[in-house]
């Protein structure tokens, strides 16, 4: 990795250098290092379809880890509030018990941080989204692809890049059964 980012420090519009980078970033686990240095690739070299399947499923990975912490967050604001859903609303004494100002608050901060999380799966489907887009036009005879372009359009909540993919997948599958 060290070697890598010395090559790319002194090349840095070097795309082997860039794509030595991304690789290496990749193998120690460095998801952030490795997208940024698969975009500065893609900038470089936009037609290569294996660094794009490779950037897209970086993007997958983190896709569905700020998924999994919308969910935790989710679930935490849901437990911190738990009490208040158990008094029954014309129990004033009762509502009074349960309300409780630190858990309130535990659970606006969980909120604040599912809604964070949420945002970044939101902002990291869009680029997931633009990379599939590119990779069918580059390679569009696999079927894979559009379905992969289809699931990434969902998750970006554009439902009619959606239909377009699932579209091209039936025009390359016409008789599948999913």
């Amino acid at each position: 990795l060290d070697d890598a980012r010395e090559a790319v420090a002194e090349q840095p519009n070097d795309p082997q250098a860039q794509l030595d980078l991304a690789k290496a970033a990749q193998a120690e686990g460095q998801l952030d290092l490795a997208i940024a240095s698969y975009e500065e690739y893609r900038a470089l070299k936009p037609n290569d379809p294996d660094a794009l399947q490779t950037l897209a499923a970086l993007y997958g990975t983190q896709i569905a880890e700020a998924q999994r912490r919308a969910t935790i967050a989710s679930n935490e604001a849901a437990e911190a509030s738990l009490p208040n859903t158990f008094a029954p609303e014309d129990s004033e004494f009762l509502q009074d018990l349960t309300t409780n100002p630190l858990t309130g608050s535990l659970s606006a901060q969980a909120e604040a941080r599912a809604s964070a999380a949420n945002a970044e799966v939101q902002s990291l489907a869009a680029a997931q989204l633009g990379i599939f887009s590119e990779l069918v036009e580059l390679v569009d005879d696999n079927p894979l692809l559009f379905l992969q372009w289809a699931q990434a359009a969902e998750t970006a909540q554009d439902f009619e890049s959606a239909i377009t993919a699932y579209e091209g997948f039936l025009d390359l599958q016409p008789n599948a059964a999913n």
